[in-house]
């Protein structure tokens, strides 16, 4: 081979890598009971900016719901109560996904 061939397919493997590494999207995450990681840890903190939003908008009288849904620790365990506040959040239209069951 000569150099031109070389240094276009040196050209051609970076370009690759580099559209791997910074352009492809990246695969949705499946998280469920149990999940642990930094991927819980921004569920958890969307979470709380949704929970935050929710009661700005809907302020309630009473303090019981507010008393159930305090924010969630962000701890990046997808425990009961991460999934808890999820599907609260859905019925309240807060979330409008149907992947939440």
């Amino acid at each position: 081979m000569n150099k031109k061939m070389i240094m276009i397919a040196a050209f051609i493997l970076i370009a690759i890598a580099v559209y791997f590494l910074f352009f492809r999207e990246k695969a949705a995450t499946v998280l469920a009971l149990g999940s642990k990681g930094e991927d819980v840890k921004s569920l958890q903190t969307w979470l709380n900016q949704l929970r935050a939003a929710y009661y700005k908008a809907n302020p309630v009288s009473s303090d019981k719901a507010q008393v159930y849904y305090k924010p969630l620790d962000v701890d990046g365990i997808f425990g009961d109560k991460t999934l808890a506040m999820l599907k609260w959040l859905k019925q309240k239209d807060t979330i409008t996904t149907d992947e939440i069951k």
